[in-house]
């Protein structure tokens, strides 16, 4: 399922105030169908080696690795019914942006990147929330419940968190334990304290961490 050009937004200052458009999703291929056409690039980051993944509709997948070919490995498990091209000029409209935010550009809006993603209903209320957390603040698990109008659904609430594909993208970064620890982070806890910083100061933190 995704969001196109075009395709309403969740207002920022309602997280769940709409829902996006969806598209089928292109990780899969039906018997007697034409294998989805995706394109992919790997590049060098502040945060390592980042991967995005598209279609001609928009970004299916955003990941980090130090290791280049960690990450085309898994990109050829997790889209094997995908007909995959190395593409970095058409990729560039995305890895652009990501690698100019990553920089500490504050006037880069990824929450205006396109976006074609297989999600439920709930995800996409989820990552409509996050991405109206703006940069330099964090929320907790249970403040996103509530920002989905259901403070109950905690757990729910952070699995649909975990299972964001686009890192950074979709902030899922930006949702810390309710005592402020960082808890987890598919890319790494380290990665997700440099985000953080990033955003909390507006430039790259000195160094390069990976």
């Amino acid at each position: 399922m995704g969001r196109e050009h075009g395709a309403p937004r969740a207002d920022r200052n309602s997280a769940v105030a709409v829902s996006p458009r969806r598209q089928p999703a292109p990780a899969t291929k039906s018997d007697g169908m034409a294998a989805p056409q995706l394109f992919y690039a790997v590049s060098a980051s502040p945060l390592g080696f980042m991967l995005i993944v598209a279609t001609g509709k928009g970004l299916c997948a955003v990941r980090f690795d130090e290791n280049r070919e960690a990450l085309i490995e898994g990109l050829r498990v997790d889209f094997s019914g995908a007909a995959l091209e190395e593409d970095a000029e058409r990729a560039e409209p995305y890895v652009g942006p990501l690698l100019r935010y990553l920089a500490g550009d504050r006037q880069v809006k990824l929450g205006e990147l396109p976006l074609d993603l297989k999600a439920t209903d709930f995800q996409w209320k989820v990552w409509n929330a996050l991405q109206a957390v703006p940069p330099g603040k964090t929320i907790s698990y249970a403040q996103l419940a509530e920002m989905t109008g259901d403070k109950k659904a905690v757990r729910a609430v952070a699995h649909a968190n975990a299972t964001n594909p686009v890192a950074v993208v979709i902030p899922c970064h930006r949702v810390i334990g309710s005592d402020g620890s960082l808890t987890g982070y598919r890319w790494g806890l380290e990665r997700k304290r440099q985000l953080l910083e990033m955003e909390r100061v507006g430039r790259k933190p000195e160094g390069r961490l990976f």
